[in-house]
């Protein structure tokens, strides 16, 4: 093969480099795979005279090559632009690689060059070039050639010959051996590249851990910030009520000690969960402030299954719901039902809250559904229930203006 039978066809960029085609390269490899690639680079030449560099592919980009390792014949051939040009592409870019295989091929001028695969993933991402070395089997070839290379790259005849006697020759067998060698260096730099894979997804998925866990721990914090000085404020409470009774002011006094309840509820639970029975409590003692202010307006229903009673639950997560419909749903005039339901099917907790009030527009429903709508009471619960539940929780909401929502939550127990 002489140099005008060769073509590149790829675009080159400043500094004689060449487009590299976004696969993964070897510059992703670890420090110490690369610095126990260079030690095995120095050992390999040392004992065979050649050296050995790593390529992308199908880009055939180089990102290993010491030039002082190259052999006299090469560095001449590369001080002829057509020579160097030449010796930036050493295969043809169709190349079929085979897992565990190696690819002999010759460069431009007759030379031998190994191509050894590396898979990654199951696909070949890179190669092992090792070469510079003549085959016994195409001496004479290379020989009779080398004149007409020498005038092609405008280089002198003798001094080309001269550097030409020095290339080493390499029997079949030898290339056998020394491609067994590269193979397994492949094997063991594919095995690296996937292990660093690996380490990575792990170490995301540890940060992605870490930072619920910090961000539970926030909001535990926030919530025992919310419970300063509780005796002071039940002795005030109570005192209150005391005095709505005296005053026959019964309602008033029922109002009161529903919120004492709530208030109650939430500080004697030290840990952030309870059982559905103690949240229903909450939701009950909810809704009798509501009644108070919406009369006849508001008509509930609450239902609780046998099973599910027992069952551990964020605390204010129905309360959350329901305060939700109330303060969203609750139209200005006319009435509003309001439905919950609290069961355990197929060993799925399910919470499903109702009301046929206001509803909300499609945007607005959007929102909450992708995350986007922060700050409002259900974007806040679904973010504590996911907290506790992970991927196990399931959650659908679903409304329409004039026509109320729905609002459908349940995770495996």
């Amino acid at each position: 093969m002489s140099t005008s039978e060769w073509k590149p066809d790829r675009p080159e960029l400043e500094g004689g480099e060449y487009e590299s085609r976004g696969e993964v390269s070897t510059q992703s490899l670890p420090e110490s795979l690369s610095r126990a690639f260079q030690t095995i680079n120095k050992t390999f030449y040392s004992i065979t005279g050649q050296a050995i560099a790593i390529k992308s592919f199908p880009s055939n980009h180089s990102f290993q090559l010491e030039e002082e390792r190259l052999t006299n014949f090469c560095k001449v051939v590369r001080k002829s632009e057509k020579g160097l040009e030449a010796c930036k592409f050493c295969f043809d870019e169709h190349t079929v690689f085979e897992k565990g295989r190696i690819c002999p091929v010759k460069c431009p001028f007759g030379l031998l060059k190994m191509l050894v695969p590396i898979f990654i993933d199951g696909e070949c991402r890179a190669f092992i070039l090792n070469g510079q070395a003549l085959h016994e089997e195409s001496k004479d070839e290379f020989f009779a050639n080398l004149p007409i290379n020498a005038e092609l790259l405008g280089l002198d005849y003798d001094m080309l010959y001269d550097k030409a006697l020095e290339l080493k020759t390499i029997r079949s067998e030898e290339m056998h051996a020394q491609g067994q060698l590269l193979l397994m260096l492949a094997e063991y730099i594919a095995y690296m590249q996937e292990e660093l894979a690996a380490n990575a997804r792990y170490l995301q998925e540890f940060k992605r851990r870490v930072e619920l866990e910090q961000e539970k721990k926030e909001i535990e914090f926030k919530f025992l910030q919310s419970q300063i000085r509780p005796h002071f404020i039940f002795n005030t409470l109570n005192i209150l009520a005391l005095m709505a009774r005296k005053e026959k002011a019964d309602t008033v006094a029922d109002l009161i000690y529903d919120f004492s309840d709530l208030l109650r509820l939430g500080v004697k639970s030290k840990d952030s969960l309870c059982s559905v029975e103690k949240e229903i409590q909450c939701v009950s003692s909810y809704l009798n402030i509501q009644r108070i202010r919406w009369g006849s307006r508001l008509r509930t229903d609450v239902r609780l299954s046998e099973d599910a009673r027992e069952q551990l639950i964020p605390i204010f997560s129905i309360q959350s719901l329901v305060e939700n419909a109330v303060m969203h749903g609750m139209p200005e005039q006319g009435e509003m039902e309001l439905n919950v339901s609290i069961t355990i099917r197929d060993r799925q907790m399910q919470i499903l809250v109702e009301d046929t009030g206001n509803g909300m527009e499609e945007q607005n429903l959007e929102d909450i559904r992708s995350g986007i709508h922060h700050g409002t009471g259900i974007s806040n619960l679904m973010k504590r229930l996911r907290l506790h539940y992970g991927e196990r929780l399931f959650f659908r909401i679903d409304s329409g203006i004039g026509r109320g929502t729905s609002v459908e939550i349940s995770w495996a127990v």
